[in-house]
């Protein structure tokens, strides 16, 4: 990775894209990223501990990717903003990672999510279920339920009062 400055040029011998092992990282992971920068600036996690004053058993939830032991996702991005300027890393790129592995989990989570008729042991079962799921879009929302009964309210209303008009002006010419 190559810096360009005034007049120095900085070069790091360590392409961005191969961890310490040697092993090729094309996308990687926010822990794995802080741990690699970590172990190439010769940092140990109480270093980091002390430099960030984060707990070490937290930096090592973040490093091991174990997220959902961490207070909350906001906490993580603060985590991981503190790593970035103990280690002298961009903080961009690091919760860039972040938001690219929560945007594949999320992914993952709508195509889970997404209905597909279940296997039952009788096709009966797993015909009434392809049903109910292909007449799901044909209810009618809520909102549409309300709009359609203040209408009904509204039509209502206004056919008692010419009724009551036309009661009331009846009685008039006859007198």
């Amino acid at each position: 990775m190559r810096v360009e400055t005034s007049r120095l040029r900085v070069v790091d011998l360590v392409p961005p894209d191969t961890s310490i092992d040697g092993a090729s990282n094309a996308h990687p992971t926010p822990g794995a990223y802080v741990r690699d920068h970590r172990k190439r600036r010769g940092f140990s996690l109480e270093q980091l501990a002390a430099a960030t004053k984060i707990p070490k058993r937290q930096l090592q939830a973040i490093e091991d990717e174990r997220f959902d032991e961490l207070p909350g996702l906001v906490f993580v991005k603060g985590f991981l903003r503190c790593c970035a300027r103990a280690l002298k890393l961009d903080e961009e790129v690091l919760l860039g990672l972040l938001y690219e592995q929560e945007r594949a989990a999320l992914r993952g989570r709508r195509r889970d999510a997404s209905p597909a008729p279940r296997q039952g042991t009788d096709g009966a079962h797993s015909r009434s279920a392809v049903a109910r799921v292909r007449a799901l879009p044909l209810l009618p929302t809520a909102r549409l339920l309300m709009w359609s009964a203040l209408l009904v309210i509204i039509v209502l209303f206004v056919l008692v009062a010419f009724t009551l008009a036309a009661n009331m002006g009846g009685t008039e010419l006859l007198s």
